[in-house]
């Protein structure tokens, strides 16, 4: 089962915690062209240099975004800007946040993990990867040779009993509040003895992937190249989350239809017999579907008026016969196959990325509609964590934009070398 393992982390001098704020980032796959030119703004120490470095016209094999970060970390190294931990230790972060006006605590374990092959069994996706995506992380893994950022992943610990015993022999490192309004504080462990119970307590674990399936795809490949030469570099590093963590939340991703072919009487038309519909003004439609119980019913916004589609059948896996029963329970499945393809918007629509577009903010929903930005737009339910295990345990892919595990863990709390 899963191998966890204390490390020595790499983190900003202690001199730096007052411009923590201003120099770390969210992780690569989140910034946006204008926010990796914000953070190149905020500090000439910001940790963008490392996690997004900027590509230009002349960059060569011997210049890029990539040999520039590795010549960065050693630079950062050498000056003192970075400092590396003495002696190996897991770190635990607590992340105080709110969401839609709740406050949540998430409390997570830093560690370094063994890489697994899927086939094994122990540590397992939900979704499938893109190649241009994991082209970028695995020629950033073998420059600079170490983890900037961690993959998101959940366990079975429903007293959150290892996080707990780390706990109690944890020392405080730093604490900041981001641009987000997060509170973050990170802490390490030493002690031998709390140490060795995490990783016993691990030994009987499997690991689900959350985020961060293209980090963990390039650990494997990398871990093979380097093997091919001698090197053990099956280490990758994991953010610990336990499945019942009372801060571990999931948000949907809402649909937004930016053309079909028919018009909202004639989706209506095609889909009464699969879905009652009750009509609802639109300035209600949000207040409406966020009180709702039931587990398959979804808000059709147009520009007018709005509806709540209710699913008839109980269980939508005896309607979706030719999905694995796990896929077919997924609300995102049903809209797709039951809403989407009888409007006009298949697989090949939705890959094309002409027709629909993708957001976690309900109120996009609303405006895109009323400006007349997009044709309609769907709110759906949001997976849960024990969806995510199931479709990982029964080794199927959920569908693309599944999934938001929020928020996303900053870069730059902890580096982990994955060769030392």
């Amino acid at each position: 089962m899963a191998a966890i393992f204390a490390f020595r982390g790499i983190y900003y001098n202690p001199k730096f915690l007052p411009l923590l704020p201003k120099l770390v980032t969210a992780p690569y796959d989140i910034i946006s062209p204008e926010e990796q030119e914000k953070y190149y703004n905020e500090h000439e120490y910001n940790f963008i240099h490392l996690e997004l470095g900027k590509t230009f016209a002349a960059d060569t094999p011997e210049n890029n975004r990539y040999t520039r970060a590795k010549s960065y970390l050693n630079n950062w190294l050498s000056e003192g800007i970075l400092v590396q931990e003495e002696t190996p230790a897991l770190y635990l972060l607590e992340e105080t946040f709110s969401w839609e006006g709740q406050s949540y605590l998430r409390k997570s374990i830093f560690a370094s993990v063994q890489v697994e092959p899927y086939e094994k069994g122990v540590i397992l996706p939900h979704e499938n990867t893109l190649p241009k995506a994991k082209e970028d992380r695995l020629n950033l893994l073998r420059e600079t040779r170490v983890n900037t950022s961690p993959i998101m992943v959940l366990y079975d610990d429903s007293q959150n009993l290892a996080f707990n015993i780390l706990r109690e022999k944890a020392s405080l490192m730093f604490e900041f509040t981001d641009e987000s309004g997060r509170l973050n504080k990170l802490y390490k462990v030493v002690d031998p003895d709390s140490l060795l119970k995490a990783q016993n307590y691990f030994k009987g674990q499997k690991l689900f992937i959350a985020d961060g399936h293209h980090r963990y795809d390039t650990a494997l490949t990398y871990a093979r190249e380097m093997e091919k030469k001698g090197i053990n570099a099956y280490r990758v590093l994991m953010q610990l989350i336990p499945f019942s963590d009372p801060g571990l939340l999931v948000l949907p991703t809402h649909r937004i239809v930016l053309k079909v072919q028919s018009s909202p009487a004639e989706i209506l038309e095609k889909i009464l017999a699969y879905f009652t519909f009750v009509e609802v003004p639109l300035k209600e439609i949000l207040n409406r579907f966020v009180t709702l119980k039931e587990r398959y019913v979804f808000g059709m916004c147009l520009k007018d008026k709005a509806y709540l589609l209710y699913l008839k059948e109980k269980d939508p896996a005896n309607i979706l016969p030719d999905f694995p029963e796990v896929i077919a329970r997924l609300p995102v499945t049903v809209l797709h196959e039951l809403i989407l393809k009888p409007a006009g918007i298949g697989e090949k629509e939705t890959l094309s990325g002409e027709y629909l577009k993708y957001t976690r903010n309900a109120q996009d929903c609303i405006d895109e509609v009323m400006t007349a930005k997009a044709f309609c737009s769907f709110l759906v339910p949001p997976p849960t964590a024990e969806e995510v295990a199931a479709v990982a345990l029964s080794g199927n892919k959920m569908p693309q934009k599944s999934t938001y595990f929020y928020p996303k863990p900053l870069s730059g709390l902890v580096i982990h070398p994955v060769h030392d």
